[in-house]
This record gives C-alpha cells, structure tokens and sequence, in this order.
C-alpha cells in the first residue's frame, strides 16, 4: 500500500519557526505510512530544500502572488490539483496566499487547513489590507490550526480552531556542558557573559531595541558579548547601529546556522524583545537548552512558559531596565538544569504534535472529523 502525501503550502522553506516545525516533523515521520510534500512560492532554492529533497519528499513552486496575477494564481492552483489527485489533505501555512489555494482546493473536493503561526499582521495601512485580504480565511478553510490562542484569534475570530504545539526535537536541545565548553572555546567567549538572539532580522524583532539593551547591560556587565543567529532585510541597518554604539568587537553576528540547538549551549541568557509573536518557538529550545529567557510581555503568549526560566518585561520599560533585570539574574545561571521532563510534559515535545496530526491526516483519510 503506498503511503499518503499531505501537501504543506509554505511561502519558502528558509530557516524560521514554522519552517523549524515542518522539518522536524518530517524527519521523525514513517514514510512507509506518510510523506510531506511542499509547494513553496518562490523560484529561488531554499535553505531546506536539500534536507527535503533527501528524505524522499518532493518541492512544487507556483509563482508568488501578487495584486497582477491573481487570476493567474488561481489557475495554476487549478491545473496542479487536477494533475494531483494524491493530494486529498492540504495543509496552509501560507495565510498571504490562503484565501485563494484553499478556495481552489475546496471547490475540487479536497480537504483543507489553513494553519496560522503569527499574531499581528504588522502596524498601520499595510496591516489593515492584510486582515481585510485574509478574513475569508474564517469560512473558507474546513479546519483551523493555529500555534496558540492569540493567534487563533487574531485570525480566525469566534470560528472553533484547534492549538497545534510547535513541538521542538527536545533531544536536540538538552542541556550539555561539554557542548558548551567547546563551543565557548571555538567563539573565544570562555570568560564571557554571552546574551544570544536567534530571529530574523526583519522589523517583528525589534533588534533596533535589543541592541539598545545589550549597549545598557555592557555599561553594567564588561565581559557581554551578544551572539546574533539569522540574517533579513535588516541586518546592515542593525550592523551600522552596532557600529555607531562602538559596539563591532562586542557583537557576533552568526548568519544562519544548522547548529542553532549547541550555540545556545554556549549562550547564559536569551533575549527576544519582538513586537509581536505567534508563538516564538525558538523560546522553547531556549528552553529545553536550560536558558534564562527575557521576551516581550503581552506580546510572547504565555503558552511558552512551561518552566520557571522565562521572564516577561514590558517593551514600555527602558532598555536600562530589561538590562538591569538581565545581569540581576546572572548568578542563577551557574544552576542551569536538564528540563527534558518539563518540555515532554507540557507537550511541546515533537513526539506529541507529530502523534496528534498523523491520527487527524488518517481520519481525514478514512473520511472522518
């Protein structure tokens, strides 16, 4: 018997959280029962692509949409699920996009998720076309995922929807003193007080502020150093920041890196103060890695809060603030622990959210739900 395909709707499959999600799920999945397949919306080769292709699964692109090729769009979507009957279960992540894939789904008989993985969409005019353009999305999908409630709100109103934890591959990310010690050792960062950030460097991250931050704890802590993980459409600006603020000897800029789970080995403290989030998965590896976590309050949902290591400060306090809460909290870092079990438990480990859609596609299957 062969295995049934599920097709993921992504925008490209370059490092991020959602990203993050799907990849290790697709590994841990039994591809005699159950492949991954994914149309990306791009025609570039994304940082995943390899990985994907190697595990058996395939890659479809369709052209990114756009105001001009909306008929266009549609009619590609038209044309690749009449050749793709195998495709009975389409999941979105892709919410740009969704309202017109989905439709187009829908109407050809398939079964249809759209899966909502951030909170905001932005501020101001651009925001607003965004939630009038996605509002379709609380009628047209058959089902609704969202990573935490805020977010399921924020995109689906009073429609019922259903809370997906972002699992993480906890294993991955467990607490490893030796790890730390050659990672420390290789960065040259042995005697140093390390902050770490892994986001992309678009404006949803607020670096602007974290710099601001890091500047203030340096006043207070000499040895900090901060490790910046991911690259965007920001980074120069940040870089000249850095620059200005003589900081260029103090910050590690780490572009994107497969070793994520070890470099947090080698950091003592995780800091995120974003604008909005989805949910902020990249706080659970912090996490499961023994991190203290400083995150934007209102902002991070409280769902990541799943052990005693996340502090929440408000973006309305000054940058001197969050870092004098940051260096106050360095001597707890010397009792850094293995939260395996706290992880598995409050079931953001990716066993349970791998176990929980499997049984869902295969009732889809079966004609269920």
């Amino acid at each position: 018997e062969k295995p049934i395909r599920i097709l993921h709707v992504v925008g490209r499959m370059d490092r991020g959280g959602t990203e993050a999600l799907l990849m290790s799920l697709l590994r841990k999945l039994n591809r005699i029962e159950i492949i991954f397949d994914f149309v990306e919306q791009t025609q570039d080769i994304c940082d995943y692509d390899e990985e994907i292709l190697a595990l058996g699964s395939k890659i479809f692109r369709c052209p990114p949409l756009s105001i001009r090729n909306i008929g266009q769009y549609a009619k590609w979507w038209k044309c690749f699920l009449s050749e793709h009957p195998e495709y009975y279960i389409i999941h979105g992540h892709s919410r740009g996009s969704a309202p017109i894939y989905l439709k187009v789904a829908k109407e050809l008989g398939r079964r249809t998720i759209a899966h909502c993985h951030n909170n905001s969409n932005g501020k101001g005019l651009h925001a607003v076309k965004r939630y009038i353009w996605q509002f379709p999305l609380r009628y047209i999908p058959e089902f609704c995922f969202a990573c935490s409630k805020d977010s399921g709100y924020s995109q689906f109103g009073k429609r019922k929807f259903q809370v997906i934890l972002n699992g993480i591959e906890t294993e991955k990310y467990t607490w490893n003193s030796s790890t730390r010690e050659k990672y420390r050792k290789q960065l040259e960062l042995e005697n140093n007080f390390v902050i770490g950030n892994v986001a992309r460097f678009e404006p949803q991250k607020n670096h602007e502020f974290l710099i601001d931050i890091f500047a203030a704890i340096k006043k207070i802590e000499p040895t900090a150093k901060l490790m910046l993980v991911g690259r965007g459409t920001r980074e120069e600006m940040i870089r000249h920041k850095i620059h200005n603020l003589g900081l260029d000897k103090d910050v590690i800029f780490m572009g994107l890196r497969s070793d994520v789970n070890n470099l947090m080995q080698a950091m003592d403290v995780f800091l995120l103060p974003s604008y909005f989030e989805g949910l902020g998965i990249v706080n659970i590896e912090a996490q499961a890695a023994g991190l203290q976590c400083f995150v934007s309050e209102k902002v991070v949902p409280k769902e990541i809060e799943v052990t005693e290591l996340v502090h929440y400060i408000s973006l309305q306090e000054s940058a001197v603030y969050w870092a004098k809460q940051i260096v106050h909290c360095k001597q707890d870092m010397k009792k850094r622990r293995n939260t395996t079990d706290d992880i598995i438990k409050s079931g953001f480990d990716i066993e349970s959210t791998k176990n929980y859609l499997i049984n869902f596609y295969m009732s889809l299957m079966d004609g269920g739900k």
